[in-house]
């Protein structure tokens, strides 16, 4: 599955900024560029996807950039709002989450710590109508890190709309700044972005 859109800075910023990360450009910031995205592979059984992420336009690159990234589906089994990693407190699981129109309507229903005892069970009703994912880029695809001056040390929390396969995401990673919006839409068949040329992840 395919999907087409923009990726955009927001007037939200976080302090301080110490490094560039992939699509996260040095002072002043873009506004915004094409993003094109392919989910490959989905296993709902153990809650993985995985997929391809690509940037056309970014300012100051001469040429698109491709990473392959990898999943995590908060289905309330196998992984919980919660992240543990990739160096995002649960203060940052609050703040970025609580970004999805959806989690601001049952904040205590999806940003609740779950302890132990209350992991293993189905996702909440109330929040049925999307699915939340992470995706964390692994590696560059059609070039060579040190060939764009970027990084992909960070991992976007993501909300997709089960009815319209809308994406929104947030952009997190702590050794940058502002915050980054990532807006996605279902590409039509037979149009859109080509992945023709980009390796499977």
């Amino acid at each position: 599955m395919r999907f087409s859109g923009i990726q955009r800075v927001t007037s939200q910023t976080r302090e301080p900024a110490r490094a560039n990360s992939f699509m996260h450009l040095g002072s002043p910031p873009p506004e915004q560029w094409d993003v094109g995205v392919e989910i490959q592979t989905v296993d709902m059984k153990h809650g993985k996807v995985t997929g391809l992420m690509k940037a056309i336009n970014v300012p100051n690159l001469p040429h698109t950039v491709v990473t392959c990234w990898g999943g995590e589906i908060v289905d309330f089994v196998n992984y919980m709002p919660l992240t543990d990693k990739w160096r995002a407190t649960s203060s940052d699981d609050s703040r970025h989450w609580s970004m999805f129109t959806d989690v601001q309507s049952h904040p205590e229903t999806f940003l609740h710590r779950w302890p132990a005892p209350l992991r293993g069970k189905r996702m909440p009703q109330v929040l049925e109508d999307c699915i939340f994912m992470r995706w964390k880029e692994m590696s560059f695809v059609n070039v060579r890190a040190r060939e764009t001056g970027l990084t992909i040390e960070g991992f976007y929390y993501v909300c997709m709309n089960r009815k319209t396969g809308a994406i929104d995401g947030v952009y997190f990673d702590p050794s940058t700044q502002p915050f980054q919006r990532l807006t996605l839409g279902v590409e039509n068949s037979g149009r859109g972005m080509s992945f023709a040329s980009a390796k499977s992840c």
